[in-house]
């Protein structure tokens, strides 16, 4: 039988899971609080929010590309692959950023 290993080793204690699921909960609140400030200033400081909305989610989703078009070369990732997650992105992100500026309504 093979032995798998890991960048990221699961947690060998209960403290540890608390601490890693603490630590993630607790990034999530904060890019929640800074992407809900940055829409805040937005719609008070600008004639056009929802442009200059679309416009940081741009720069944010070519940030997001980096690591899949640096990284994922050096973990064996080919083109094809690069390509689907690029697809991806491009999926989830999309339906996001139209639902945030109102563009889709639930």
């Amino acid at each position: 039988m093979a032995t798998i290993t890991s960048r990221y080793p699961m947690a060998q204690s209960a403290g540890e899971l608390t601490r890693r699921t603490t630590l993630g909960a607790l990034t999530a609140v904060v890019v929640a609080l800074v992407v809900l400030a940055i829409v805040d200033a937005l719609a008070r400081l600008t004639d056009r929010p929802v442009r200059n909305f679309v416009a940081v989610s741009a720069l944010v989703f070519v940030g997001m590309l980096v690591p899949v078009l640096v990284v994922a070369p050096s973990l064996g990732v080919t083109g094809v692959g690069q390509a689907v997650l690029v697809a991806l992105h491009v999926v989830v992100a999309v339906p996001l950023v139209a639902f945030v500026v109102g563009a889709v309504r639930l």
